[in-house]
């Protein structure tokens, strides 16, 4: 029942928000994001401020396949080995995780790791998540994001945009 009712309000939540959101068009990638954001670069990695002084770095990756391989299944597993074992490593590198390594198929069978470290002294709270996406094709993008507040409730909020993730190159 309590995971029903969690679902319920991930769903509300998603919904109301939705109406908030702005499309992110990231070349090959897009996906609903908060309104409020400004980018500030369009380099790699690719830098936006958020109205509360929230950072996102977003580098999106598209490798090219190599002739003869079976190159997305190849692509999408060393980006999977790349996520599970580097995400871990940086989110422990300052602060507490309250969000070990997560794995979870979104709607259009991308991959998408996560993890939330609350970092800084308890009056002056900050977060650092992790988001890494593993298209079905041959490429990924990885999302950090950093500000102050919670991390377990600002993991939640920015979770939920990356079910209306699509890839140009999604088969």
């Amino acid at each position: 029942m309590d995971r029903f009712l969690a679902v319920a309000v991930l769903l509300l939540a998603t919904l109301a928000n939705a109406a908030q959101g702005a499309e992110l068009d990231l070349g090959s990638l897009r996906i609903d994001w908060p309104s409020g954001y400004k980018e500030v670069g369009r380099e790699s990695p690719i830098r936006l401020v958020g109205p509360d002084g929230v950072n996102v770095l977003i580098t999106v990756w598209n490798a090219k396949p190599e002739a003869g391989a079976d190159a997305p299944s190849d692509t999408s597993a060393v980006f999977s080995s790349i996520a599970e074992s580097r995400l871990p490593e940086l989110a422990a590198t300052d602060g507490k995780v309250v969000v070990p390594l997560q794995r979870q198929i979104l709607p259009d069978g991308s991959i998408l790791y996560s993890t939330a470290t609350q970092t800084g002294a308890h009056r002056k709270a900050k977060f650092y998540l992790q988001y890494m996406l593993v298209a079905p094709s041959s490429s990924a993008a990885l999302f950090t994001v950093e500000g102050r507040g919670d991390a377990a409730a600002q993991h939640l909020h920015f979770l939920e945009r990356f079910y209306s993730v699509e890839w140009a190159d999604a088969r």
